[in-house]
């Protein structure tokens, strides 16, 4: 499984992508030129299809499937 087989978005990946890389949610908002609010809103959808409720599950979930 990875993150093209589990419906998420394109915006999504790209912010999931910025998490990984260790952004904030105020630089992720700010080079994607949307509002924190909104970053926020995406990661919660992401954490909703992932099965994960913060960003280390997100992120142990994602090193889980990257070397499995």
């Amino acid at each position: 499984m990875n993150l093209n087989t589990v419906g998420l978005t394109a915006r999504e990946k790209e912010i999931v992508r910025l998490i990984k890389v260790g952004k904030t949610y105020k630089v992720i908002a700010e080079q994607l030129f949307i509002s924190e609010r909104t970053v926020s809103k995406h990661v919660q959808n992401v954490f909703e299809k992932l099965g994960v409720s913060n960003r280390v599950e997100l992120l142990n979930r994602l090193d889980i499937w990257e070397s499995g």
